[in-house]
C-alpha cells in the first residue's frame, strides 16, 4: 500500500518589540519572519511556532493544526515550540522504519530547513583618508570631509541602514554625509535586517579645525618692564581648542627656528647686553599654522651688592651665637638701576623682602643666614651666607645627690651624709656667671659637694647668666634634712592570755592560730621598707599579717627603713600556746 506524502506548512507567530537606545531614539522594528528568493525561511530567536498540516500546496488549501503527542494523549491545546541557537535548523521525515534506538536518521528521509536570525548586521563608518587626530573622544579633521555609513548582513539580509547628524531624528542612509565648516558635528548609525534585528545604535563625533593655534610668551621672573636679566627664562604657551597644539617654533634675533621644548624654557644667559628679537609661532596636529609674533626686549647683565651687620647680643666661640633680642640689619648698593629689593632666607624658609632689622624665631637653634639683592632691571646680586646660632634659653642647674636621696612633695629629702652638689651647665653660648646661696648664704663657686648636718628644711637658691645675656629666673629648691629613723609597732590580734606583758610587747602568751601585725610610721621623709625575721628564719619583707601556727617560745625581729636611709630595729619575744 503507497504511503501519503503529506506537505506540512510552517505557521509562524513572531512577538514583536523593539530596543531604545540613546538619543536620538532608534525606530521601531518589529520581529517578523521573511522568506529569500529561493525559498529559504528565516526567523528571529525565540519565535513561537505551530505546525499546520495540510494535503495542496495551494495558499487556499484547508490545513490542519498539529497537535504534539502530550497534547493528544493528555488532552489540551496546541502548544507552540521554538529553535534554539543561531543557524540553521532541520525537520525530519524518515520514509523507513525508524526507531529512536537507532544511532544515525536513515538516508531516505525528507529533510525541512528553518533558519534562526540571531544576530544583527555588522555596521561600519567610512572616513575619508585626511590628516585628522583624536582627542577627547573626538576624530579632528584637518579640512572638509564626507562620510559614508554602511552595513553587511549574512543571514536574512539587510532591510535597511539608518543614520542621523547631531542627533536629529534617524532616517533611511542615502548619499555619504559632507562636511565643509569649521564645526564640531556627530553621526549616530545603525542597520536592521530581514527579520527585525537591529544593531546596536552606535554615535561617532567629529569636527573640522581650520583655525591655527593662539600662542603667548610669558617672562615671569628677573623682568622689569621688558629689559630682561640673565637668568631670565622666556616660556612659550599655545592653546588649540580642537585638533591641539603639536609644535611651538621660535627663533632669536636672526638664528634658525628651533622646535621649543616644555621642560626647556629659552634662556637669554649668553646674549650680549643691549636689544634683541624674539619671534615665535605653532602648528596644531592638523596642519594649521599660526602668523608669527615677535617679542622686542632689552638684557642688562649688572648686580647690585648688599651687606649685612649684628646689632646687640652676641658672642664668637667657636660658632656666633646670638640671643633672641639681637636684629640683623641689611642694606645693598647697585651701580646703575637701583636696588629694587634685598630677600633673605633662614635656612630653608621661603625668602623675604627686607624691610626693616630682623630677629630669628624661636624654635630651632642652629640658622643659616642667606641674602642676595635684586635691582630694578631683575639682576640678581651674588648670594651672601653665614652661620649663627641662636641661644635663646638660660643656664641650667641639676642638683646631684650622693648617697641617700628621696624626691617627693616638691621637697629634697636627705640625711647628713648625703653629698649635695650641682652643674651649672648651658649648651649652646656657655656660662657667664652663677649662683647659689644656702639658707641666703652664697656657696663658693667651685663645683665642691656639701652635706648639711642640722636637722630640718632648708633653702637652696640659684641664678645665672650665659655668654649671650640669657639670666635664668631666681629658682628656689627646699632640702630637709632627716636624721630620725622610723618608729616600728608590733600587735597581736588578741590580748596576751597570761598578760605578763611588757612595755617592749615582749613575754605576753597568745594562742595558736593568732595573727601578728607589723607596722611602722616615718615622720618626715616617709616609710621606705618593714622587714621581719621569725625565730631563726631568714629575714623577709613584710607584706601581710603572719599567722602564728607554730607554738613554743618565739622571737621576732623588726627592721624598717625610712625613705633617706634611716633604720630602726625592735625585737619580740612571745609564746605560741595550743588552742
Amino acid at each position: 500500500m503507497p504511503r501519503i506524502i503529506s506537505v506540512l506548512v510552517l505557521a509562524l507567530l513572531v512577538s514583536v518589540g523593539f530596543q531604545a537606545f540613546g538619543q536620538p531614539t532608534p525606530l521601531e522594528h518589529p520581529k517578523k519572519l521573511f522568506i529569500k528568493n529561493e525559498g529559504r525561511i528565516y526567523i528571529p530567536h525565540q519565535t513561537q511556532i505551530y505546525l499546520r498540516f495540510t494535503l495542496s500546496p495551494d495558499d487556499g488549501a484547508k490545513s490542519y493544526l498539529l497537535l504534539s503527542k502530550d497534547a493528544l494523549e493528555k488532552g489540551g491545546g496546541p502548544l507552540p515550540f521554538q529553535l534554539e541557537g543561531h543557524g540553521e535548523h532541520s525537520i525530519y521525515h524518515p520514509r523507513e522504519h525508524w526507531s529512536k534506538r537507532k544511532k544515525s536518521i536513515p538516508r531516505t528521509t525528507d529533510v525541512f530547513l528553518v533558519n534562526v536570525d540571531n544576530r544583527a548586521p555588522v555596521t561600519k563608518l567610512g572616513l575619508p583618508d585626511v590628516l585628522r587626530v583624536k582627542r577627547g573622544g573626538r576624530i579632528i579633521f584637518g579640512g572638509p570631509v564626507s562620510i559614508s555609513v554602511s552595513a553587511v548582513d549574512g543571514d536574512s539580509g539587510l532591510q535597511e541602514t539608518y543614520a542621523s547628524v547631531d542627533e536629529q531624528p534617524y532616517a533611511p542612509y542615502g548619499e555619504p554625509f559632507s562636511f565643509n565648516d569649521d564645526s564640531f558635528f556627530s553621526v549616530n548609525y545603525y542597520a536592521v535586517d530581514n527579520v527585525g534585528n537591529a544593531s546596536k545604535a552606535r554615535t561617532r563625533r567629529f569636527a573640522i579645525d581650520l583655525t591655527p593655534p593662539e600662542s603667548i610668551h610669558t617672562v615671569k621672573r628677573y623682568m622689569h618692564g621688558d629689559v630682561l636679566s640673565p637668568k631670565a627664562r622666556v616660556r612659550f604657551s599655545s592653546k588649540d581648542e580642537k585638533a591641539g597644539v603639536k609644535t611651538i617654533f621660535y627663533k632669536m634675533d636672526a638664528g634658525e627656528n628651533t622646535v621649543y621644548n616644555r621642560k626647556r624654557p629659552v634662556r637669554v644667559n649668553k646674549l650680549d647686553d643691549g636689544q634683541h628679537t624674539l619671534s615665535y609661532y605653532a602648528i596644531d596636529r592638523v596642519g594649521n599654522e599660526e602668523t608669527a609674533k615677535i617679542y622686542n626686549f632689552y638684557l642688562d647683565r649688572t648686580p647690585p651688592e648688599a651687606s649685612h651687620a649684628i646689632e646687640g647680643d652676641q658672642y664668637q666661640g667657636q660658632r656666633l651665637y646670638v640671643s633672641a633680642r639681637t636684629r640683623f640689619a641689611l642694606t645693598a648698593t647697585d651701580n646703575r638701576a637701583g636696588v629694587k629689593s634685598i630677600r633673605y632666607r633662614l635656612n630653608k624658609r621661603k625668602r623675604q623682602d627686607y624691610s626693616k632689622p630682623f630677629g630669628l624665631p624661636k624654635g630651632r637653634v642652629k640658622y643659616r643666614v642667606s641674602y642676595f639683592a635684586v635691582d630694578n632691571v631683575a639682576n640678581v646680586g651674588k648670594t651672601t651666607a653665614f652661620n649663627v646660632v641662636l641661644d635663646d634659653k638660660p643656664p641650667k642647674a641639676k642638683l646631684k645627690f650622693e648617697g641617700e636621696h628621696f624626691f617627693s612633695r616638691k621637697i629634697h629629702w636627705v640625711n647628713s651624709s648625703t653629698m649635695i652638689g650641682w652643674k651649672v651647665t648651658d649648651n649652646l653660648s656657655g656660662v657667664q656667671s652663677y649662683t647659689f646661696l644656702l639658707d641666703g648664704v652664697a656657696k663658693p663657686s667651685n663645683d665642691e659637694p656639701f652635706t648639711i648636718e642640722k636637722e630640718g628644711q632648708h633653702d637652696l637658691q640659684f641664678f645665672a647668666t650665659d655668654n649671650v645675656n640669657n639670666k635664668s629666673p631666681d629658682k628656689s629648691t627646699a632640702i630637709f634634712v632627716d636624721m630620725t629613723p622610723p618608729e616600728i609597732f608590733v600587735h597581736f590580734s588578741v590580748k596576751s592570755i597570761d598578760g605578763k606583758v611588757t612595755a617592749t610587747d615582749s613575754g605576753g602568751s597568745y594562742p595558736r592560730r593568732s595573727y601578728l601585725y607589723l607596722a611602722a610610721t616615718d615622720v618626715h621623709a616617709g616609710v621606705r621598707s618593714i622587714e621581719y625575721k621569725l625565730d631563726d628564719r631568714k629575714t623577709r619583707n613584710y607584706r601581710a599579717p603572719l599567722r602564728l601556727r607554730k607554738t613554743g617560745e618565739r622571737t621576732i625581729t623588726v627592721t624598717s627603713v625610712d625613705n633617706v636611709g634611716n633604720v630602726s630595729t625592735r625585737t619580740v619575744t612571745f609564746t605560741v600556746t595550743p588552742e
